[in-house]
């Protein structure tokens, strides 16, 4: 299975866990929340069904993202600056649009998407490897 996050000029391959080769990154997890930005207002001594609760927002997915890369520091730093790149306006540069993202779950689905945060930890009992997470909202600027 494969996935990929792509500016247009920039794309980065992100493979499951156990299909990548050494200095691919892999993905060992990934969670999709959809939710509906609600304002709620309990009832001052009230049971919960007296509760009113009322959409203003409407709804947002946001995907985040977990795994490892394993590879040669040149790489390792290679992953970490197409990543950061994305972040640093990088995913502005279809005409403003956004990200995509496209999985293999469910069924070959592409989201458009802004990446809010991407953070990456190297532990010195792992060699040649980093662990990393980004989290994407669906939708674009």
């Amino acid at each position: 299975m494969a996935y990929t996050l792509s500016n247009g000029s920039t794309t980065v391959q992100l493979n499951t866990t156990g299909d990548g080769t050494y200095g691919s990154p892999q993905l060992q997890n990934m969670k999709v929340s959809k939710e509906s930005q609600t304002w709620e207002i309990a009832i001052p001594a009230s049971d919960s069904n007296a509760t009113i609760v009322i959409d203003l927002l409407g709804t947002k997915r946001v995907i985040s993202l977990t795994g490892t890369v394993q590879g040669t520091t040149t790489q390792l730093d290679s992953f970490v600056n197409n990543m950061s790149v994305f972040l640093n306006s990088g995913q502005y540069l279809l005409a403003a649009s956004g990200l995509t993202f496209t999985a293999d779950r469910p069924a070959s689905t592409s989201y458009t998407v802004i990446m809010k945060t991407f953070d990456w930890e190297y532990n010195s009992g792992t060699i040649n490897a980093i662990e990393w997470s980004a989290t994407l909202i669906q939708g674009n600027s």
